[in-house]
């Protein structure tokens, strides 16, 4: 589904449609629907925000089975009241409508048979005698058109929160390793074929291991992620430190050796220092490429994000903002209207909002 077409389905719905979300009312209860677009498929969520708990609601409306929606219930941030939400998942764009719909009517009609009520204190002042209605803490909710304009304590636009990717040690020890290990085949296949190594290809072990290592979601720590590429490829060099010992020891014995052989000579004939002296342009090399890999390892740790909520501001909040005229209704409300507050009195204003005319501050 199309944002466009979001849109003109919400607005024949009565719905004051900004941006992915279209806020409205029906029975009373105001209410939003948030289009999904970033979903593999087409999904919906609808938010109520009422007086008290919504786990009843939420427990009546599933009893209800309606396949393509899963109810929820959340606790309200901005007061002590709850959130109904309803996820919907229709099975293509025809029903997308209907879906919508039906689970609204079916939410309202469930919590008017509970007694459940909107708030109706401007969560901006705290005041009553609402006259507009505003996507305001992640709900459509009643406050006042001059709360809007002086009120608002955000930033003009929206913004995002960045949701640092945690990761995990494991899946980036392991990234680290393949990486290290893929930076050294060059100079494993040149040993093997030609008895040499090139030194300047250790600086490439680093780096590909930090590559890897974020590749593979390791934990975004830049600390914990420096050690880990850092032992990762010094293990990758030394395993290829203990192969060109295996080749220069067999070709000077004149006979096959296997490495388990040459490894435990290796152990006994070398101390640390003897390896470091014999790796220094190695490990040298190898210190060189770690700077370019610590600074793709900080970066990840600091930006490396898998997603975060859009915090709405002060531009979009007064663009929902929406409000009820008298006068526009349709015939069936005005003779229910008319009906029961008496030929004499005026027509009250349709509670539901159905064929209402929205008026956009």
């Amino acid at each position: 589904m199309t944002k466009n077409y979001f849109e003109e389905m919400m607005a024949e719905l009565d719905f004051h449609v900004a941006d992915n979300i279209a806020l409205g009312y029906q029975q009373g209860f105001p209410l939003s629907v948030e289009f999904n677009k970033n979903a593999e498929t087409t999904e919906f969520f609808l938010r109520v925000v009422v007086d008290r708990d919504a786990k009843p609601a939420r427990k009546r409306l599933k009893e209800q089975e309606q396949g393509s929606v899963k109810w929820f219930s959340e606790k309200d941030e901005e007061g002590e009241g709850g959130v109904l939400v309803g996820v919907l998942a229709p099975p293509s764009d025809f029903y997308a409508k209907g879906a919508v719909h039906g689970a609204a009517v079916a939410a309202a009609e469930t919590l008017k048979e509970l007694d459940y009520a909107p708030p109706s204190r401007c969560p901006l002042c705290d005041g009553e005698g609402c006259d507009r209605y505003a996507y305001l803490a992640e709900g459509c909710r009643a406050t006042h058109k001059l709360c809007l304009q002086t009120r608002l304590d955000l930033p003009e636009k929206d913004t995002k929160t960045p949701l640092k990717a945690r990761g995990f040690y494991l899946t980036g020890i392991l990234g680290a390793l393949l990486g290290a290990s893929i930076a050294a085949l060059p100079n494993w296949s040149q040993a093997l074929s030609k008895g040499t190594i090139n030194s300047v290809i250790y600086a490439f072990i680093p780096f590909l291991s930090a590559l890897l290592y974020r590749l593979f979601r390791g934990k975004a720590n830049r600390i914990a992620g420096g050690v880990i590429v850092m032992v990762s490829s010094l293990i990758v060099a030394f395993l290829l430190e203990l192969v060109w010992y295996w080749l220069v020891t067999t070709n000077m014995a004149g006979y096959n050796m296997s490495i388990a052989t040459t490894t435990a000579l290796y152990f006994e004939s070398h101390s640390l220092a003897q390896t470091v002296k014999e790796m220094m342009f190695s490990l040298l090399f190898l210190i060189l490429g770690f700077f370019p890999a610590f600074i793709l390892l900080r970066r990840y740790a600091a930006s490396g994000t898998t997603g975060g909520r859009l915090e709405r501001g002060a531009l979009f909040v007064r663009q929902s903002a929406f409000s009820v005229k008298k006068g526009k209704v349709s015939a069936e409300i005005q003779r229910e209207a008319e009906s029961e507050a008496g030929e004499d009195s005026p027509a009250r204003e349709d509670p539901a909002g159905a064929g209402a005319e929205v008026e956009v501050e």
